[in-house]
């Protein structure tokens, strides 16, 4: 085979130039019994040339397929071509291994390392098989899962890296190996989670088996529109960025950037909100839900939908995310996930209120800014009809005293969004708007009070 390899350091061991850190073990003598290839060796030191003989099983222990030898024999032109393919999968897999150590058990931290070359060749004969948009490659006890989406989109998933489930969906790590980005490597994988009948709470019937199939139909087209409503919102301050959205076998799969944790889980993650990080938590969700409301609802927003991250100079970033129940404007959808997140006005008058979600993310900042749970949190929805019924205008501030922290700007604010009267509720535009301009001029009269009182002593003096 006339492919041109180079000589390691290491005796009686040669290496690819697109991928140097593996090596080979070779003979100059052709094996008597097994299978073996047949290259031409370049000396890197004398530049010589000489003939090597490889067997077959020592390709096979380092991960690379010999079908791949096998197939090219007679074409040198093409082994090289896809030794360079391979070589550019396997560098960003090598690149991709820092992240993904620190995210991996000890267990599957030394599988990923250990079979790094034969997870690269799997990707690249994706790569190669790819005819159409998308390409998945099926995970095996020794490489992940990965997919492939053209033109120039690789991912690989994390085993044992999830990072949350719920009714329709599971969230789990995954490396985006084009990122071309150290930062965003790391990115999360919402998939549709799979309902197995075999831990059903009860006996498996023709009936649970089309409630689970139903389910799952219902599940897809979520994840799908899902992926349809964050393209159109890409970019958006104040929402979940979107990576990639694609169908990989008729199953659809979404990549999105990934944060710390969320509103619900940032205690349990030893992640600190200061009331300095407030305001600007604020701002980006009310930002965020103000282009939500431009396309639709959400429907869905509570502290679990809320993510929040620190940028490398410490400063809090919130995003809205899970559109799995976002409804459009000319939707009929009346599907809800949160019971107690429901206005008055669908309690008391039967009514989806457009300003449903002003009135859930009023609930979901007040909670943050009060550090307290609102009385309706652990309510049954038998029970919500009789609470909601007894609201008036101020409940909150009596039911839940707010901290003395808060700036009181803040408060009034939240407390018009959880107005029980809707007519008197602010739309998202409205709230964002009157937050943006208050909070400027509250940070204007505190620079000038601090400027005053830097300049006290010196008057004095």
């Amino acid at each position: 085979m006339s492919l041109l390899v180079n000589l390691c350091s290491r005796p009686n061991r040669l290496c690819f130039k697109d991928i140097p850190n593996v090596q080979i073990p070779y003979q100059k003598r052709a094996p008597a019994k097994e299978p073996f290839f047949r290259f031409s060796v370049r000396d890197a030191w004398t530049q010589q040339e000489f003939t090597a003989f490889v067997k077959d099983i020592a390709l096979k222990k380092i991960g690379l397929s010999t079908d791949l030898f096998a197939y090219a024999r007679d074409n040198p032109q093409e082994l090289t071509s896809a030794f360079s393919r391979l070589g550019r999968a396997h560098f960003l897999l090598q690149q991709a291994k820092p992240v993904a150590s620190e995210h991996l058990s000890p267990q599957y931290r030394q599988m990923f390392q250990d079979n790094i070359l034969e997870a690269a060749q799997v990707l690249q004969d994706g790569c190669d098989q790819c005819e159409r948009m998308t390409f998945r490659c099926e995970k095996t006890d020794t490489i992940p899962e990965m997919y492939v989406m053209r033109p120039d989109h690789l991912f690989a998933s994390l085993k044992k890296s999830r990072l949350g489930r719920g009714a329709y969906g599971k969230v789990k790590r995954a490396l985006w190996l084009t990122a071309g980005d150290k930062e965003q490597i790391l990115v999360a994988k919402k998939v549709v989670r799979k309902v197995d009948l075999r831990k059903a709470k009860r006996p498996v019937t023709r009936r649970l088996s089309k409630e689970t199939l139903f389910h799952h139909q219902r599940a897809r087209v979520a994840l799908r529109n899902e992926g349809k409503i964050l393209e159109e919102l890409r970019g958006k301050r104040g929402i979940v960025p979107i990576v990639a959205a694609a169908d990989f076998d008729a199953k659809p799969v979404l990549f999105l950037s990934l944060y710390q944790c969320s509103l619900q889980t940032h205690e349990k993650e030893n992640f600190p909100l200061f009331v300095s990080d407030q305001p600007e938590i604020i701002s980006q969700t009310l930002d965020g839900l103000r282009s939500v409301a431009e396309k639709g609802e959400h429907r869905d927003i509570a502290e679990r939908n809320i993510l929040v991250r620190r940028d490398l100079q410490g400063k809090i970033e919130a995003v809205i995310s899970d559109f799995g129940n976002f409804r459009r404007h000319d939707s009929q959808q009346s599907v809800v996930s949160e019971h107690t997140a429901l206005p008055p006005e669908y309690y008391t008058q039967n009514i989806f209120s457009p300003k449903l979600d002003v009135w859930a993310l009023g609930l979901v900042l007040y909670r943050m800014c009060a550090c307290k749970n609102t009385p309706n949190q652990f309510l049954r929805p038998d029970q919500m009809k009789e609470w909601s019924a007894g609201l008036a205008p101020g409940w909150i501030l009596s039911a839940c005293p707010p901290d003395p922290d808060t700036p009181p700007f803040i408060v009034a604010l939240l407390n018009d969004m959880l107005d029980p009267r809707p007519e008197f509720r602010p739309t998202a535009q409205e709230a964002h708007e009157r937050f943006e301009r208050e909070y400027a001029q509250w940070q204007q009269a505190r620079s000038v009070q601090s400027k005053k009182r830097k300049a006290s002593p010196l008057t004095q003096g």
